[in-house]
């Protein structure tokens, strides 16, 4: 028996341009990122099957609702006693006051269970939620003593190089 021999094909570079190659690169993310986000979107599908009406109601509100930049930035110049605030600032304190303002409303909801209450959220199970927030230690707001910047901020711009620093 005669063994037949194979001979590997030499490898030869192709010269890519960098066009090419910044395409092959897209079209390769592009790809990863629609899989990563059917599989998000498959994730959060299943998770809002799972909740019941009342829930889906107060989730849908909680995702439609926002903060107008402008009045963010309002609030922001008022409380550090500066001239002007940053785009991106606002819209990261905007989400943190969001996020904070739903774990809030979700301990209010857990006092108004406790109690046997129902109906709506009222001042006082805000007031409780913020109460327990702060006995477990979530929250520690001290405007007294919370001085982010010297009195030479007033006339500085509040940017993220301020946070980071």
């Amino acid at each position: 028996m005669s063994k037949k021999r194979q001979l590997a094909a030499p490898k030869v570079e192709v010269p890519i341009s960098e066009t090419a190659l910044k395409n092959e690169i897209r079209d390769a993310t592009t790809t990863i990122s629609s899989e990563i986000k059917s599989k998000q979107v498959n994730r959060i599908a299943n998770f809002l099957q799972d909740l019941p009406d009342e829930e889906l109601l107060r989730f849908e509100f909680y995702v439609r609702s926002h903060l107008t930049r402008n009045r963010v930035k309002d609030v922001m110049k008022e409380a550090l006693s500066v001239k002007e605030v940053d785009d991106e600032m606002a819209i990261i304190v905007g989400g943190l006051t969001k996020l904070f303002i739903g774990e809030l409303c979700d301990h209010a909801v857990d006092a108004i269970e406790e109690t046997g209450e129902s109906g709506n959220i009222r001042p006082d199970h805000i007031r409780e939620a913020y109460r327990r927030l702060h006995r477990d230690g979530s929250i520690n707001l001290q405007p007294d003593t919370f001085h982010p910047f010297t009195e030479s901020s007033k006339t500085r711009v509040v940017s993220m190089d301020d946070l980071l620093s």
